[in-house]
């Protein structure tokens, strides 16, 4: 019985949650970016950072993330066109990334195109090329 109380009380400390940090819609009003921290994990603590995409035409819940990452400083989003999204951060440990996105709304309705995902590591000026 303790054991099984132990383990309760570890399963709600270590619980996590998530938080939105930034919501970004689109200069032509078609998609909207949305990064989102997940964070917690008791004493260990970790912290997640998901970017997800959804069209502002359809009902598209943020299903599957385009970006996963951990271990992330100064991430932010914002659109250099209709259809770039860019993703600055100063450092982060990228776990999984795909770099074009498609409405499944827009590509039944009106054959939208893709919007490109853009990855800007901020302070790259003095790295060797």
């Amino acid at each position: 019985m303790i054991c099984l109380v132990g383990l309760l009380c570890c399963a709600s400390a270590c619980s996590m949650e998530n938080e939105e940090m930034a919501r970004a819609t689109s200069p032509d009003h078609k998609a909207t970016a949305v990064l989102v921290r997940e964070f917690g994990g008791g004493a260990a603590g970790s912290s997640n950072y998901y970017l997800y995409f959804a069209s502002t035409e359809g009902k598209e819940e943020l299903k599957r993330p385009n970006l996963t990452a951990s271990e992330c400083d100064s991430i932010s989003i914002g659109w250099a066109s209709d259809l770039v999204l860019q993703l600055h951060y100063s450092r982060c440990v990228i776990r999984q990334f795909e770099n074009y996105w498609t409405s499944a709304y827009a590509l039944r309705h009106i054959g939208a195109p893709s919007v490109e995902v853009v990855l800007v590591r901020d302070g790259d000026n003095n790295l060797a090329h």
